[in-house]
């Protein structure tokens, strides 16, 4: 009988050091619990956002390829323009030495009479200017 009452006695403790350890371990399971949920909501939070700066990231890249392009046309534009400009410039060239020539030649006309020099530049006038022939 004693020995059966040492042995309750032994189960009893074991009974009561599990029982602890059952609520222990069930309360900490709790607070786990209780921990998680404002974690979980972190990480969709995160989740959410990354996906907004992912669709961000697409519409700016879409929007820096279409700028590229538009930059690419202006350049060729650019490019066009200049040499046109170019050209432009050597047909200024060629008319100001056909000026030159004209002008000498009137000179070389009217000698060192100013009125007649001044004669030929009003019919010249007329002429190449106003596109009256005479």
């Amino acid at each position: 009988l004693t020995q059966a009452k040492a042995q309750m006695d032994g189960v009893s403790k074991e009974k009561n050091h599990l029982e602890k350890a059952l609520y222990i371990t069930k309360t900490a399971c709790e607070d786990l619990g209780t921990e998680r949920a404002p974690l979980e909501k972190t990480i969709q939070h995160h989740k959410d956002k990354s996906t907004d700066l992912l669709k961000k990231l697409e519409v700016s890249q879409i929007e820096t390829d279409a700028l590229q392009r538009m930059i690419e046309v202006h350049d060729e534009k650019v490019r066009a323009k200049d040499s046109e400009i170019r050209s432009l410039r050597g047909t200024i060239r060629k008319l100001g030495r056909k000026l030159q020539s004209i002008e000498g030649a009137f000179v070389d006309l009217a000698g060192t009479d100013d009125k007649i020099l001044k004669n030929h530049v009003k019919k010249a006038y007329q002429r190449f200017v106003k596109g009256e022939e005479r």
